[in-house]
């Protein structure tokens, strides 16, 4: 019987949502980009999403997510990020690049979406 120090760790881990999003720019050439989130995605129908050739940049990738999901990422009246939310590109925080929001999706981007929990007490 293993002793506890050599049980495996069973504490729960946040379940992850992995989808790849194709984007036709054009006839020829799909954009495909890989996004990581931990918000649920239970509205999308499995690892593939297709997105309209409308959506070029980061802010138009949010708000067509945020209406699948029926979330908003971006808040009506200023147009800016919820605070809670932290966004990764290629694992650079989204406001290391100059554009931010604007910045436009590049094929074979990897897109991390993360909803920061707020703890109280």
């Amino acid at each position: 019987m293993p002793s506890k120090s050599e049980e495996p760790d069973k504490s729960p881990e946040p379940r992850l949502w992995k989808i790849r999003a194709s984007f036709r720019r054009d006839v020829r050439v799909p954009t495909t980009v890989t996004m990581k989130t931990n918000i649920s995605l239970s509205r999308v129908q499995g690892p593939d999403m297709p997105l309209p050739s409308s959506v070029k940049n980061m802010e138009e990738l949010l708000r067509h997510l945020g209406e699948k999901i029926d979330f908003l990422f971006i808040d009506g009246q200023t147009g800016k990020l919820r605070p809670d939310i932290d966004i990764l590109v290629n694992g650079k925080e989204i406001w290391f690049y100059p554009e931010g929001l604007k910045r436009a999706i590049c094929d074979r981007d990897s897109i991390e979406i993360t909803l920061i929990p707020l703890g109280g007490g």
